[in-house]
């Protein structure tokens, strides 16, 4: 009488390194089709914040201490007390699982906030500082991980240091990249002297920006650009601007609202700016401080020379 074997252990680890394979190389599909359709955006970065967490759990219940412990002890369950205790066994522990996921998954949804900021806490605040000087100087620098990203104007060159780029040495802007900086250093804005600035400004009608009516101006840049610029009706202060900005290649329109107006030497500034892509935020900035008519020195938006590289090592006699 030939009596049948149980599975070896051999066999069900190949099968299971298989799969996990299979499972690695889909993974790395995903990564390249996310890549490909949102590339190093805010989007991309939420997506790779938010999957960190259930991933871990993944590490943990499917291929960590969970996996190797269950193992060997459901073959050894099936070879000594046989088929239906082994999968008893193995329905009690996948039972387990589903009560514990769903109460992490239920907590997740109620402690999302502070979830986030233990995990990225970087995302939800990045300080910076803004440094304008006429005629049409900028500097804007952000430390982000104990690293600084400068974006800088002397009213000639555009340039940059992008230190998680590769390089900690400061770079000229490319062309597109050098029409934002250029835009920012304009504090007045496109439509005061407008005509001196070589622009044209049209008066379109009124549309309402979150429920208060505004004047819609379309303005045509000097540089061939378009963008369009909202003044409230009754306080006369810009409250929207619309542009449109390149990001991975294509033209994306931005929507950017001006809120929290305060005084500054006597002139209004909003404090709170919040960009949004087809009605969806992608980013806001809280300003704690404004400082009219300090004195800055031309110095701090000129483009410096690279670090000089180490010497090389002196031959040893």
């Amino acid at each position: 009488m030939t009596v049948a074997r149980p599975p070896l252990l051999a066999h069900s680890a190949g099968l299971t390194g298989a799969a996990t394979l299979v499972s690695r190389i889909l993974g790395l599909l995903r990564d390249q089709v996310l890549a490909a359709i949102f590339g190093a955006s805010n989007d991309m970065d939420a997506f790779v914040v938010a999957f960190r967490i259930p991933n871990l759990v993944r590490d943990l219940f499917a291929e960590g201490a969970m996996s190797a412990a269950f193992v060997p002890t459901f073959t050894e369950r099936l070879a000594l007390d046989g088929k239906n205790n082994a999968w008893r066994l193995a329905n009690n522990l996948l039972g387990a699982l589903l009560v514990t996921t769903s109460a992490l998954v239920v907590l997740g949804i109620v402690f999302a906030r502070p979830l986030v900021t233990l995990y990225a806490g970087d995302f939800a605040r990045v300080p910076g500082k803004m440094d304008l000087k006429r005629p049409e100087r900028v500097r804007l620098e952000m430390t982000i991980q104990g690293k600084t990203i400068v974006q800088a104007y002397d009213g000639k060159t555009a340039w940059m240091i992008m230190p998680f780029l590769g390089s900690p040495d400061p770079q000229k802007m490319s062309e597109d990249d050098a029409k934002d900086v250029v835009e920012q250093a304009d504090m007045d804005g496109s439509i005061v002297d407008y005509k001196a600035k070589g622009n044209s400004v049209e008066l379109l009608g009124k549309e309402d920006v979150d429920g208060s009516p505004a004047y819609k101006l379309k303005v045509s840049l000097k540089n061939g650009d378009t963008s369009y610029v909202y003044i409230d009706t009754e306080t006369g202060l810009q409250v929207k601007e619309t542009t449109k900005r390149k990001q991975q290649g294509s033209e994306v329109e931005v929507d950017s609202y001006m809120t929290n107006f305060k005084p500054v030497n006597g002139v209004l500034f909003p404090y709170s700016i919040e960009n949004k892509v087809g009605g969806k935020s992608v980013g806001q900035f809280t300003i704690d401080d404004i400082q009219a008519n300090v004195a800055i020195d031309d110095k701090i938006f000129a483009m410096p020379a690279a670090a000089a590289k180490a010497a090389p090592e002196k031959e040893k006699k």
